[in-house]
């Protein structure tokens, strides 16, 4: 049996959920699952408490009618703090820790003001998601903006770039095989640099079945980070 292919219904959703992150500088995706909540990464919230005087975290709707919101709270998850510093005190980890994928890196965004509801993204639910196998056709929007031009402009006007890509592989953070409880970490091909942090990664019913938090690179000497060709 095919996979099922992503329609049009989903892809203009998912073009309209995906929203800027804006430091005072394109920083971040994000994406709505409430009426005044959005979800990013944590490694993406975390600079909501890192702020200056005078500064604020800004999510942008995409768009050149575009509304824009200001973020009045970030929830970080426990767990990513935690689980980073397992991994420093756990010798055998050591190499784990230095691959550069954390796990739990997951946070939320309020703003007071509502959010579009035709904005609001549905996620899986544990049924959905144990469907997920190597060959499933998925699909996100967000805004790669490191080493890509235009990108010091979306603040300007938000143009979300979709992109399309299949289920590589399931796996625990550690990157072994695991059962369905601990296979939290799933491989992909969908293309991803600096700025795609926070996408949501959706299948065929437009339902989020993942968080997108980081890509395979490598970083030269002297240079700075280059995606890789393998695209996981």
């Amino acid at each position: 049996i095919s996979p099922k292919p992503i329609g049009s219904a989903v892809r203009a959703q998912l073009l309209r959920a995906a929203f800027l992150v804006d430091v005072g500088r394109p920083y971040g995706t994000a994406f709505p699952i409430g009426p005044h909540t959005l979800a990013t990464n944590f490694h993406v919230g975390k600079a909501f408490e890192e702020l200056g005087p005078g500064q604020q975290m800004i999510v942008h709707s995409p768009g050149k009618d575009g509304k824009t919101y200001r973020v009045t709270a970030v929830r970080l998850h426990p767990g990513f703090d935690a689980f980073n510093a397992y991994l420093k005190q756990d010798v055998g980890r050591t190499q784990s820790a230095q691959i550069g994928v954390p796990g739990y890196d997951v946070a939320t965004l309020t703003v007071d003001e509502e959010l579009p509801s035709d904005t609001i993204l549905k996620l899986a639910d544990n049924a959905e998601l144990q469907t997920l196998n190597p060959g499933v056709e998925l699909a996100t929007a967000g805004y790669p903006t490191e080493g890509v031009s235009g990108g010091n402009v979306q603040v300007l006007g938000p143009t979300p770039e979709y992109h399309t890509g299949t289920v590589t592989g399931l796996t625990d953070f550690f990157f072994l095989p695991a059962d369905f409880a601990h296979s939290q970490l799933i491989h992909d091909s969908v293309p991803a640099a600096g700025g795609s942090s926070g996408s949501p990664i959706v299948d065929a019913s437009g339902h989020v079945v993942a968080l997108l938090s980081a890509g395979n690179s490598y970083l030269p000497p002297d240079s700075v980070r280059v995606p890789s060709a393998v695209l996981i």
